[in-house]
């Protein structure tokens, strides 16, 4: 299969991620804001995901450790994590 094809299966893992409420549309997460489908088709093909709840659980692991990073900035005296380039 051609990298740039996308399945019924893919469809449905981006179906699930962009409709979560903590980290879909809307939610300001960092695969919300910052990934394109191609791009989080792209880490759930690498990662071996075929499952529409793994995704999701995967980009929810994937928030939380961004989170946690900035969060470790911030208390090490980073101001803004993200204007620093830090995260």
């Amino acid at each position: 299969m051609a990298e740039n094809t996308v399945t019924d299966t893919d469809k449905a893992m981006l179906e699930a991620i962009r409709n979560d409420p903590s980290i879909g549309r809307g939610s300001c997460a960092m695969v919300d804001e910052c990934m394109t489908d191609s791009e989080v088709l792209e880490d759930l093909r690498s990662a071996g995901i075929t499952d529409p709840d793994k995704a999701v659980a995967h980009f929810k692991g994937t928030e939380n450790l961004w989170r946690e990073k900035a969060d470790e900035v911030i208390a090490a005296g980073g101001d803004d994590p993200f204007r620093w380039g830090q995260v």
